[in-house]
C-alpha cells in the first residue's frame, strides 16, 4: 500500500576456459647435425590448431611445419601452441631437442701409385669426408718399409705399408678415418750413364773452357736421388754450373741443385729414359804442354742397384 515495485540486474562476464594440459614429444629428442625430429602433441582442448617454434637455441635448429631440423650442434627449446577458439583460450609446452655431432661420410684415401719401388714415391689424396676438418696422414703399420712427408710417401724397403689418413673433426662432425695399403718392391736396377765433354782438345792458359755433361738413367727403374758430382783439378778455376732444362728430359733441380760454383755434387731424379744436362764453365790455369783432366761421376741411390 506504501511502495511501488523495483528491479535490480548484475552483468557476469562470461571467460573462455583453459584447456587441459597440453604436451609435445620430440621424436627422438636427440638427434645429430643435418638429422630431424617430429612433433607431435596430445591434451589440449577445443579446436585451435598446434603450431611449432624454436623459441631458445635458433642457432641449432630450424623447424618447418611439425619437422625440426639440426642445424648445430647444442640444445634448443621447442614451444608448440594450440590455439585458442571459441570455448577455450591458447595452451602452450614446451620440450628440448639435443643436436649431437654427425659422422662423416664415409672417407677414402688414395695412394698415386699404390706400388712403388724402394726408393720411390706415391703422393696421398682423400675423398669423401665432410665437414672443414683437415686431413693428416700417418703410418700405422709396415713403418719399416715406407718414410712419409706430409701426403708423400717413400719406399724404404720391401714390404707393406698401412697409411691411415684422419680427416679431423669440426663443430658439425666427429673425426673419421680411412686406411690405405702401399707395397714397395725391391728396385730392379737403373741403369745410370755420364758423358762429360769439350768442344775443343786444345785451349790456352787463361781462356774459359765449358764442358757438357750428360747424366742419364736407361732404367727400367726411376733413379730419384742420384748424386752427380764433378770435382775440379786445380788446373780449373772459377767453376760456374748449371742444369740446363732446354738440354735436359727430365726436371732440373730446384734450388741449390739447379746452378752453383766451385764442386759440383747434386741430387738429382731421373725417371727411366731421361736425362739431364749440365754445362760446366772454368778458367784454365793450366801450365803450357800440360793436359787437363776433369772427371764426372753418377752413383745410384741408396737401395737401389746399377746393373752395368
Amino acid at each position: 500500500a506504501n511502495f511501488n515495485a523495483t528491479t535490480a540486474t548484475r552483468v557476469v562476464s562470461v571467460g573462455l576456459a583453459n584447456q587441459a594440459p597440453l604436451t609435445v614429444t620430440a621424436t627422438p629428442a636427440t638427434i645429430v647435425f643435418g638429422g630431424t625430429s617430429s612433433f607431435s602433441t596430445t591434451g589440449g582442448s577445443g579446436s585451435g590448431a598446434v603450431s611449432y617454434a624454436v623459441t631458445a637455441g635458433g642457432s641449432f635448429c630450424s623447424v618447418s611445419g611439425s619437422t625440426l631440423s639440426g642445424t648445430g650442434v647444442g640444445s634448443c627449446t621447442i614451444t608448440a601452441t594450440k590455439a585458442g577458439d571459441a570455448s577455450f583460450g591458447p595452451a602452450t609446452a614446451t620440450t628440448t631437442v639435443t643436436v649431437n655431432r654427425a659422422n662423416q661420410a664415409a672417407l677414402t684415401v688414395i695412394a698415386t701409385p699404390a706400388s712403388i719401388t724402394v726408393g720411390g714415391t706415391s703422393a696421398l689424396s682423400t675423398t669423401g669426408g665432410s665437414g672443414t676438418g683437415a686431413v693428416s696422414y700417418a703410418i700405422t703399420a709396415g713403418a719399416a718399409s715406407c718414410s712419409l712427408s706430409g701426403s708423400t710417401v717413400t719406399g724404404t724397403a720391401s714390404g707393406n705399408c698401412t697409411i691411415t689418413a684422419t680427416k679431423a673433426a669440426d663443430a658439425n662432425f666427429n673425426a673419421t678415418t680411412a686406411t690405405q695399403v702401399i707395397t714397395v718392391a725391391a728396385a730392379s736396377g737403373a741403369d745410370l750413364q755420364v758423358a762429360k765433354s769439350a768442344p775443343v782438345t786444345q785451349v790456352q792458359s787463361g781462356n774459359t773452357l765449358v764442358y757438357t755433361i750428360i747424366v742419364s738413367n736407361l732404367g727400367p727403374s726411376a733413379a730419384n736421388g742420384a748424386t752427380l758430382s764433378s770435382t775440379p783439378p786445380a788446373a780449373l778455376s772459377n767453376v760456374v754450373w748449371q742444369c740446363v732444362p732446354a738440354g735436359s728430359t727430365a726436371t732440373c733441380p730446384a734450388g741449390a741443385g739447379g746452378s752453383g760454383t766451385g764442386a759440383l755434387s747434386v741430387s738429382v731424379n731421373l725417371p727411366a729414359g731421361t736425362h739431364l744436362r749440365y754445362d760446366y764453365s772454368a778458367t784454365v790455369t793450366a801450365a803450357v804442354g800440360s793436359s787437363v783432366q776433369s772427371t764426372a761421376t753418377v752413383t745410384a741411390p741408396a737401395g737401389l742397384t746399377d746393373p752395368n
